[in-house]
């Protein structure tokens, strides 16, 4: 304690390592011993030279600083084998781990104008042959040149785009409001971009979106509001469903009618999606739901972001109104 300025503790806590001695010993062993190691070829952007050639990720051959962070691009697909096991991966917006036995990480990437992924080829090198082979697989030309933010970061500019996904999650884990409930925290790892125009990553990352959201709202806790705060008669309120439920308490806490719908309007878009794309309806109407996401978005990835993103402004101001409501007991104060 130091007095009339601050005080302080510091402490620690002990996490037991999940895997067996003999994988820690070998995974040590690998990276000491790395004159066994075998590395691929990858095309890359050489900014040494300036110029686009194919080159080995092999750490010794990448001695200037500047080839080590040459950039090698992929087609998106590369990453789906990662999205579509999330028990054995962890896929954020930037890095891929690979959990268990065979543990890796690949530490940074990104997707420029052009949908391309890209990555340094020092963060290759890093991989297992086998997972670098996959990378193989997928290797190209770049189209364009790598993303605004990577290179904001390259030269060490904070780089102030607004990505829509980890603005709505970190709304959903630190709001800790009533209406909220996240009954399946996994769903936060399981909710990535849709990288490709393939109806069947679209339709799942829809799914997933929904469960997070629609799924995620508490109906039981938001009829016992509307019931307090006499939105409409019980009768009725059995038969509200949530999204239903929370444009009414919002016109309830002096929301003009068109601004409550519009509040809630996201929502109703990803339910809708959500029904339209589901096994039980017609082959015909998840194909036209796709035709007009392309028409009006261009690309199912480019729909799928501006859907998060209208969902993330909703949720702004459904945190605000609970918040609210939760602090004073069902009484709003403006």
């Amino acid at each position: 304690i130091q007095k009339n300025i601050a005080s302080a503790f510091r402490g620690f806590q002990y996490f037991p390592y999940v895997d067996l001695k003999e994988n820690i010993l070998n995974s040590l062993k690998d990276s000491i011993n790395k004159s066994n190691r075998k590395y691929h070829d990858f095309i890359c952007i050489d900014w040494k030279n300036n110029k686009i050639g194919e080159y080995s990720c092999s750490p010794d051959q990448l001695a200037y600083y500047s080839t080590k962070l040459s950039p090698a691009f992929f087609n998106p697909k590369v990453l789906l084998e990662y999205k579509n096991d999330s028990e054995k991966y962890k896929l954020t917006e930037r890095s891929v781990i690979c959990r268990g036995r065979d543990t890796w990480h690949l530490e940074r990437y990104d997707i420029n104008e052009e949908g391309q992924v890209h990555t340094n080829m020092i963060d290759l090198s890093r991989l297992p042959y086998n997972e670098q082979l996959h990378w193989g697989k997928y290797n190209e030309e770049p189209k364009a040149s790598i993303s605004e933010r990577s290179r904001s970061e390259f030269l060490g500019i904070r780089h102030p785009e607004y990505n829509p996904l980890a603005s709505l999650k970190n709304k959903l884990i630190h709001s800790n409001l009533l209406f909220l409930n996240l009954k399946d925290e996994q769903l936060l790892n399981r909710v990535n971009y849709t990288l490709t125009d393939a109806k069947d990553e679209w339709s799942k990352d829809i799914l997933h979106l929904h469960q997070l959201l629609i799924e995620g709202f508490d109906e039981n806790w938001l009829r016992q509001t509307a019931n307090k705060l006499n939105v409409s008669s019980e009768d009725e309120l059995r038969k509200l469903r949530s999204i239903k439920l929370i444009e009414k308490i919002l016109i309830e806490k002096n929301y003009e009618e068109h601004c409550a719908r519009k509040a809630v309007e996201p929502f109703l878009v990803l339910n809708n999606h959500r029904n339209k794309l589901g096994a039980h309806l017609s082959v015909d109407s998840a194909k036209q739901l796709k035709s007009e996401a392309l028409e009006n978005h261009g690309s199912l990835p480019q729909h799928f972001r501006q859907l998060v993103a209208e969902c993330d402004h909703s949720m702004k101001i459904l945190i605000k109104v609970f918040r609210h409501i939760e602090q004073n007991k069902g009484k709003y104060i403006e």
